[in-house]
């Protein structure tokens, strides 16, 4: 990290990056825990007041000499609620989370309303990490950032196909939800095809334009696929490319 951190300052580009729990912000925080003099309210993104939330300034209480000069340590505590991530220091109460900063022109609370306007980074790196950014499947580099470019073209497509195609929660939702709601339909619906294109209830392609209609435009062209490909079998009375074959005795 301290790698990376330099390499920014030897550039001339500001840096603001997570704190990982080590020893030293352990007893810093310890020492400010009950302290409720110190900390600060936190701030929301628009200014106002998030209530039980704080911040404070440990810089002085621990050693940044590996780190750039000017690097500052900020933590920001909050009301432990379920499902919250690892915290820097073990706490019933509070989730403590920290970053470190060389911006010295803001007070702590605007650091942490600065660094917290970026939370979004994050999240879409995990969403290409969910959609094969964490895995590279070759030994030369070359290829793999041929394959990474792939991923972020398709990442890509994926967020404008969510804004202009779907509403509700699969606006929003995360690529494996995606993945079992939308991009595995098709092949869900051919396997499920009964062996004889005769034999296909009607009442079938039915439900799959209802579900189509429950899940927005993107879904619905789904399932008019399906009813598409339903009646071209019943035409041409034969199996569907998809279908099992059946022995006959």
């Amino acid at each position: 990290m301290e790698d990376t951190v330099d390499a920014c300052r030897s550039r001339n580009v500001g840096f603001a990056v997570v704190a990982r729990s080590n020893e030293q912000i352990h007893a810093a925080i310890s020492r400010v825990a009950y302290d409720s003099a110190a900390w600060q309210p936190a701030v929301r993104q628009d200014g106002q007041p998030r209530p039980g939330a704080a911040v404070i300034e440990v810089t002085g209480l621990v050693d940044l000499s590996d780190w750039p000069p000017g690097t500052r340590l900020i933590i920001r505590r909050e009301p432990l609620h379920p499902g919250a991530q690892q915290s820097l220091f073990p706490s019933e109460c509070y989730r403590y989370w920290g970053h470190y900063t060389d911006n010295a022109d803001v007070d702590p609370v605007e650091a942490d309303r600065h660094m917290r306007a970026h939370a979004h980074v994050e999240d879409n790196i995990r969403r290409l990490k969910d959609s094969a950014a964490s895995r590279f499947p070759f030994s030369d580099f070359d290829a793999n950032s041929a394959w990474l470019a792939i991923v972020c073209m398709a990442d890509s497509l994926v967020r404008w196909f969510q804004q202009l195609c779907l509403t509700g929660p699969l606006a929003v939702a995360e690529p494996k939800t995606l993945r079992w709601s939308l991009w595995h339909t098709p092949a869900r619906v051919v396997r499920r095809w009964p062996s004889s294109p005769e034999a296909v209830p009607s009442r079938k392609v039915d439900e799959l334009r209802e579900d189509g209609a429950r899940c927005g435009p993107a879904a619905r062209v789904l399932s008019d696929v399906a009813g598409v490909r339903c009646g071209l079998a019943r035409r041409r009375g034969r199996r569907g490319s998809g279908c099992r074959r059946v022995r006959r005795r």
